[in-house]
């Protein structure tokens, strides 16, 4: 009976201690949550505040930016680069058309000599071929001259 006294004196015990201990976490949570609260409530009162600050702020930079933008300073700058653009393309233009003639005239003078010993070649052969012909029709000439009289008398023949 006795083990049964103390284990009903231990429960009690540690009912109370869990009460009293529960009790405490719970009052340290409120305090906790109302602090919380209040630091939450400060500082969303500061970036209300601040807040408008930043506004003003960023409005008059803007302002002032656009007061002091200068369109023609701006649009000077644009052209200036534009035409610095425009001469480094003309002058890969200009590059590209001497690269392009030089190689025509190259290619060109190639042609022409290509074309020179080919006339020349050509001209040795229609040479050959005139005298080949003159050669051939002087032949022809001789035989007819001789075979003249005969064919004179073949043909009377008839």
């Amino acid at each position: 009976m006795a083990k049964k006294l103390v284990k009903e004196t231990n429960k009690k015990t540690t009912k109370v201690e869990m009460v009293e201990t529960f009790n405490k976490v719970k009052n340290t949570a409120i305090k906790v949550n109302t602090q919380v609260v209040e630091t939450t409530t400060d500082v969303m009162d500061d970036m209300r505040e601040n807040g408008k600050y930043w506004v003003e702020t960023v409005s008059q930079k803007v302002k002032e930016t656009v007061d002091n933008f200068d369109v023609a300073e701006v649009t000077t700058e644009i052209v200036k680069a534009t035409k610095a653009n425009v001469k480094t393309a003309n002058k890969v233009a200009l590059g590209s058309a001497d690269y392009l003639i030089d190689m025509t005239l190259d290619n060109g003078k190639k042609i022409q000599n290509l074309s020179a010993k080919a006339l020349d070649g050509g001209f040795k052969i229609a040479a050959k071929q005139q005298d080949i012909v003159f050669t051939t029709l002087e032949t022809l000439k001789g035989q007819l001259t001789k075979n003249a009289s005969r064919f004179k008398d073949l043909f009377n023949m008839n």
